[in-house]
């Protein structure tokens, strides 16, 4: 009798450990990532890609930024806790499209990842964003020297200066505020205000058939532009002549 109460009181000790063991599986919480499926973000000035993320015991997150199959910048977080706000500041000075990865390890060693479509584009830097104003960028062949500048009707096609852009970091992109005035006229792009390095087409002709310009932007609107190619550019480092 004695030998079988002690067979029952092991066979309850086995019971109740496996059972504690299938409780701690339930209380897991599977990695969840809160991401966007595509974002847009400025080139040239730090940005920010924050995600939210939760787990049990979250402990890393790693994000991956690739372009065409090559990786273009790693960096990780360590993290605690069962809920994260990730921001992963960088910056890129080449626009174009590019894939994030975000990979989030908890405690055990368990991964979840989540994919984003990133588009970096010309963007204005914070400092170029005025209600009263329009923020106009341009994106501008990577061998431009001088000043970029905008003129048009506000400025009485060259009367008054030109309004000048500033370049964005190590970018190819310039920034800068204008008058809700340029959207009453046509206006073009040109260097050190001369009409000897007016914007041209990538064939090097006048850009739009030779017309100029328009917008219909208002305050606090955002106006972009590209620019091929300049006017004399053979001198510095382009393909057109005059």
């Amino acid at each position: 009798m004695k030998n079988l109460i002690r067979a029952i009181m092991a066979l309850a000790v086995t019971s109740l450990t496996l059972t504690s063991c299938g409780d701690d599986e339930d209380d897991a919480v599977a990695i969840a990532i809160s991401a966007p499926a595509e974002i847009t973000l400025g080139a040239g000035f730090q940005q920010t890609l924050a995600i939210d993320a939760t787990g049990s015991g979250l402990a890393s997150a790693t994000v991956t930024i690739s372009k065409e199959g090559t990786n273009v910048l790693t960096d990780e977080l360590t993290l605690s806790g069962d809920e994260a706000d990730l921001d992963f500041s960088f910056t890129i000075n080449e626009t174009g499209d590019y894939t994030a990865v975000v990979t989030v390890t908890d405690g055990s060693g368990a991964t979840q990842s989540a994919n984003i479509a990133l588009t970096i584009a010309c963007m204005p830097t914070p400092d170029h964003v005025v209600a009263s104003k329009i923020s106009f960028v341009a994106e501008v062949p990577s061998f431009t020297t001088g000043s970029v500048g905008v003129v048009g009707q506000f400025t009485d096609w060259g009367n008054n200066p030109d309004v000048s852009l500033t370049k964005v970091g190590e970018s190819d992109c310039y920034c800068g505020t204008v008058e809700t005035t340029i959207a009453d006229g046509g206006f073009k792009l040109r260097l050190d205000g001369t009409w000897d390095k007016v914007e041209k087409t990538s064939d090097c002709q006048e850009i739009l058939n030779g017309e100029n310009r328009t917008t219909t932007a208002v305050a606090g609107d955002t106006v972009a532009v590209v620019v091929a190619e300049w006017r004399n550019s053979d001198q510095f480092g382009g393909g057109c002549g005059n």
